[in-house]
């Protein structure tokens, strides 16, 4: 069975039960969402694990847990409000995150997912409370093999990527596309669809989503031409280095799964100029040196 984490490994008895075994504990061990267990911790793992008198004396069941933490969503007044206390679960117990949407997933997909999540997009600074995933810029890509290594999972199944370029008809969103790619991960219906088309639409065909977005006119000029900048400092043959930079930072026994569908958004990716040397929209004042730059 292949290691699943640094930090944790699940391993089968002689009767093949599995069982989680853990690398850390103590405050590190709550601080896992992965392997916390808040208070459903029984007192003999308490005490094992160096959690006693780290928690309330109560221990709960997950039925108990569920009740409280869906009280606590239903509390929430805004559909922004409800993501931001599930994502804040996500990141302190995860287990119990995927319980609770599992229990509640009519309600609680628009949440995790669209509509809600392209306000969460936009918004993603305001609401910024944790890191997640893998992030690769071109600050970065030379490192991506190696920055790879640092993630939290070894045995990994499915990758849900974005460049952020054309998030829900909203434009570039530099890192705050991450939120998508945790949707996805979050909407349990959606994953075989996604896994199916995994790879079948280029990048080409996403950056195309960018004349539609210029044409809109309930996007502030000035935002339109930040757009426009940050498509400028991409060209054709960057997307391309990029891409080829990123299937490399992945294990041989995983990239032959991404090759494919890698090598053909690369072969559809036009050459020449930056995407962004389109003419600015009329009116539009010139990107000063503040202007935000967009992760690619």
């Amino acid at each position: 069975m292949a290691r699943l984490s640094r930090y944790f490994e699940l391993i089968r008895d002689a009767i093949g039960e599995e069982h989680l075994r853990v690398h850390v504990d103590g405050v590190a061990l709550l601080r896992l969402a992965l392997t916390n267990k808040g208070v459903a911790f029984p007192i003999e793992e308490r005490i094992a694990l160096g959690l006693d008198g780290l928690l309330p004396p109560h221990v709960a069941t997950l039925s108990e847990q569920l009740a409280r933490v869906y009280a606590a969503f239903s509390r929430e007044p805004t559909p922004l409000a409800k993501y931001s206390n599930l994502r804040a679960l996500q990141e302190r117990n995860e287990i119990l995150f995927y319980a609770l949407l599992q229990s509640h997933l009519e309600e609680m997909l628009p949440i995790v997912y669209t509509p809600t999540v392209g306000e969460a997009v936009q918004k993603f600074s305001a609401l910024y409370q944790h890191a997640r995933g893998l992030s690769l810029s071109r600050e970065n890509i030379g490192r991506a093999a190696a920055a790879a290594k640092n993630c939290l999972l070894d045995d990994v199944r499915i990758i849900v990527a974005t460049d952020s370029s054309a998030i829900l008809g909203i434009g570039d969103q530099g890192y705050g596309g991450v939120a998508i790619a945790i949707g996805k991960l979050g909407d349990a219906q959606s994953v075989n669809r996604f896994s199916q088309h995994l790879g079948r639409q280029p990048l080409s065909i996403m950056l195309s989503g960018y004349d539609e977005f210029l044409k809109r006119r309930d996007i502030n000029e000035r935002v339109k031409l930040d757009i426009v900048a940050r498509l400028g400092e991409v060209s054709g043959p960057m997307v391309k280095r990029f891409l080829q930079d990123f299937l490399r930072s992945f294990p041989d026994r995983d990239r032959s799964a991404l090759k494919r569908a890698v090598d053909e958004t690369i072969r559809r990716i036009p050459d020449g100029p930056a995407a962004g040397q389109r003419t600015a929209p009329a009116g539009a004042a010139p990107a000063g040196p503040g202007a935000n730059g967009g992760g690619r």
